[in-house]
């Protein structure tokens, strides 16, 4: 089976013209592509890669309009179980990746693994749903790396004992790598006609990043201790850092034929607190700071064909089994 899918998103500064820093018009596309193939045990697996580009002026990347790959995912699904009164289904996936994109390339990944465990419950019209995930990154260094020969040596300050030590040509900008995650996704689907179906979403995520040490001050500089020269904020501490973020999704998908499904969807993605740290964000629209654009409007279009990716072992199995 190919899973094919066209999504394009339309941020909310977009709207905000002459309204100061809260105008940064965004509109992107990116393209999906996702082969599975699934087995009689009820196991899948599947390959999934994204090509993405922002066709307004972008903020985050080294050219404008620059075509940008995800990295490759490379899957195993399967449907665990399923309790025969309650019916409710449990299900699992095992995630490796490749880092084929420039973000991850750029952080020195060398590869991820990630384990999900899906819970859905069925109640009339509706399904509850519970997702939680664990990822371990491993990269080259703990921080980024930028080569020295492709950028100017003021674009990164290279220090000894700083959060790796990096050979002559190449240095750290500075800034741990995440080492791990673990998130948690909530949410409700609501199908009151066959082909429609209404969800929402609301993800909290945790991450940390690697051991960091960088907590010298100038009057504990030793020549002769190149680690004690390390410098960092006033009342910076060592260890790990830990960062919180959330996303919620509000999605309406109608299946226009067995195989084409057309998706709206709004989502916000942020911080769990404001920025003064008193409130909590509403996670499902920005109403804190328009400025950060931080919601976004989204139409898919995903097309599924079933292909027969080993026809001729399905009829060499089927003859045998025949026999």
């Amino acid at each position: 089976m190919a899973i094919v899918d066209l999504t394009s998103q339309l941020g909310s500064g977009t709207f905000l013209r002459g309204n100061g820093f809260g105008d940064n018009p965004l509109f992107d596309y990116a393209l999906t592509l996702q082969p599975t193939w699934k087995f009689k045990d009820r196991t899948q697996v599947d390959l999934l890669m994204s090509l993405s580009q922002e066709l307004t002026d972008s903020d985050d990347t080294a050219e404008q309009q620059q075509l940008l790959l995800s990295d490759l995912r490379l899957g195993v699904r399967r449907n665990l179980h399923t309790f025969e009164r309650s019916k409710t289904a449990l299900g699992g996936q095992l995630y490796a990746y490749i880092p084929t994109s420039l973000t991850s390339r750029g952080e020195t990944l060398v590869t991820a693994l990630e384990a999900q465990i899906n819970v859905t419950q069925p109640v009339a019209d509706f399904a509850l749903l519970f997702r939680t995930a664990a990822r371990k990154n491993f990269h080259s260094y703990t921080s980024p790396v930028v080569d020295v020969e492709d950028n100017s040596l003021a674009t990164c300050l290279a220090r000894e004992g700083g959060s790796e030590r990096i050979d002559a040509l190449s240095c750290s900008p500075g800034g741990n790598n995440t080492s791990h995650s673990w998130n948690n996704r909530v949410g409700v689907r609501y199908t009151p006609f066959e082909e429609w179906s209404f969800l929402a979403y609301y993800t909290l995520a945790h991450s940390w990043t690697y051991e960091g040490y960088d907590t010298g001050r100038a009057e504990q500089c030793n020549p002769l201790d190149p680690a004690s020269c390390a410098r960092s904020g006033e009342g910076a501490q060592a260890g790990r850092g830990r960062r919180d973020s959330q996303l919620g999704q509000l999605l309406a998908a109608y299946e226009a034929t067995s195989n084409l499904t057309l998706t709206l969807g709004v989502a916000t993605g942020s911080a769990t607190r404001t920025d003064n740290d008193r409130s909590i964000r509403f996670p499902f629209f920005d109403i804190n700071n328009q400025a950060l654009n931080l919601t976004t409007y989204s139409l898919s279009v995903t097309f599924t064909e079933a292909i027969p990716f080993f026809k001729k072992s399905e009829d060499a199995h089927a003859t045998l089994s025949n026999r």
